[in-house]
């Protein structure tokens, strides 16, 4: 358990002070387009993320007849199918985060890197 949470402390860090540095480095560079195109993602992002979820919600909620009866084992699949359906949006968000501005500003990689994941991640914190 101790190992565990050795491990969460790079992450903690990175969740902290990474975004942050990487949209004070695009300031400094001039990349001020890329920090707008972030802060508009980050404020819609949650908003569309939690509409594009919502048939994976939906998929799962058809396995709850099946839960507490004889063949309960057939609600599995719907949860299965609702459960990948969840991790491809997600994974493509993340994806297409990355992808959009790696390609957007090449010049100045860390930054556009550190910027991107805290615009990937950040419709994703409770």
């Amino acid at each position: 358990m101790a190992a565990l949470q050795l491990l969460t402390i790079p992450f903690t860090v990175l969740n902290i002070f990474g975004v942050f540095g990487g949209a004070i480095s695009l300031v400094i560079l001039g990349k001020w387009y890329l920090l707008c195109i972030g802060i508009v993602a980050i404020f819609l992002s949650a908003w569309g993320l939690s509409l594009a979820l919502m048939p994976g919600t939906l998929i799962g909620m058809i396995a709850v007849p099946f839960f507490g009866r004889p063949l309960w084992f057939l609600g599995f699949p719907f949860i299965l199918v609702g459960s990948i359906y969840t991790t491809a949006v997600i994974g493509g968000w993340c994806l297409l985060v990355v992808t959009f501005f790696y390609t957007a500003g090449t010049d100045a990689t860390l930054p556009v890197l550190l910027w991107a994941y805290g615009v990937a991640i950040s419709p994703l914190r409770v």
